[in-house]
This record gives C-alpha cells, structure tokens and sequence, in this order.
C-alpha cells in the first residue's frame, strides 16, 4: 500500500496482510496477561504454594491443610497453563482461519477491518490502550476485546510512524506511550 490509500485522507494509512496463528497467539496472551486478575491469581497460587509446603514441613497433625494448599495452588498454575497453550493457540487459529486476508485503513475516524466475509469500524474512542512490542501493537477494547496490528504489514516505515501518529493522539492519553 501507499502513505496513503486510494480514497482515505492524507494522515490516513492503508495496510493488507495475511495473519498468522503465531501472531494471533502472542496477541491473545497478551491481552489474557493484562486482563487483571491473571496476575492476582498466580500471586494466590504462588502463596498457595508456599503456605502448602510450610504447613507440610512444620504443620504435624495439620498436614492435610497443607496438602490444600499445594493442590489449589497447582490447579491455578495448571489452568493457566491450560489457558495460554490450548485455548490461545485454538482461539488464534480459528480466528485466523475465519478471516482471511485482512484490510485495516486508519484515519482520524477510526479503523476500518475488512476480510473476506466482514467489515467493521471502530472508533478511537472504544480504545482504552495501545500495546507495542516487538512484532506488533494490541489495541484494546474492554478487558477482552483487542485488535493486533502487524508491524511487518506496514508498506514503509513513514507508514508505520501515521499510524504511530494516529494512535498516539486519539488513544495516548488513555495509555502509556506507543
């Protein structure tokens, strides 16, 4: 694509890629490590952990609560463990499979998606974040909903920096810098 896009605005920029499950999966854990509780409930099975194990060497005739404490701390830690494999990998793939190539145009009024059976708008104002990392931005919407920005998908790096722009002053103020 250009700087600009057939039809859209100047400041406006126009991207078209094929996501990958890869991607859809790092996006996925991503936002599943930022929905809160995530973080608190591997800080209570840690503690879990540790006051099972305590219990069990000093506790004597309490053993039993001891053996609790690791058997509620392991089922979080597995659960995770379950959730940011399987479920991520699975959730990516179909995803990635229903979608088809994608058509993300941004401008000042927001993202437009398409693909090949859908076409959404979004607002600027339904983020509440702007994520980057090393192979892509997460814009989120909610505590579950986000869209993944490819950074590879970018035609040119004056691309990528109007998108930069964009982001920064329609979502910045809501996040930490892009």
């Amino acid at each position: 694509m250009s700087d600009v896009a057939e039809g859209l605005p100047p400041g406006s920029v126009s991207i078209e890629y094929e996501p990958s499950v890869e991607e859809g999966v790092a996006a996925v854990r991503r936002q599943l490590w930022r929905v809160g509780n995530t973080r608190k409930q591997m800080v209570i099975a840690v503690v879990l952990l540790l006051a099972g194990a305590i219990i069990l060497a000093f506790g004597g005739q309490i053993s039993a609560f001891g053996w609790v404490g690791i058997g509620g701390g392991l089922l979080i830690l597995l659960s995770y463990a379950l959730l940011y494999t399987v479920v991520a990998r699975r959730g990516a793939e179909q995803a990635v499979e229903n979608s088809g190539p994608k058509i993300m145009d941004f401008s000042d009024e927001g993202v437009h998606i398409q693909t090949k059976d859908r076409e959404t708008n979004i607002r600027w104002t339904a983020y509440s974040e702007v994520t980057e990392t090393q192979e892509m931005y997460v814009l989120s919407h909610g505590k579950r909903f986000f869209t993944f920005v490819p950074k590879r998908a970018f035609c040119s790096s004056s691309d990528e920096e109007a998108f930069r722009v964009l982001a920064e002053r329609h979502i910045a103020s809501k996040s930490s810098p892009v």
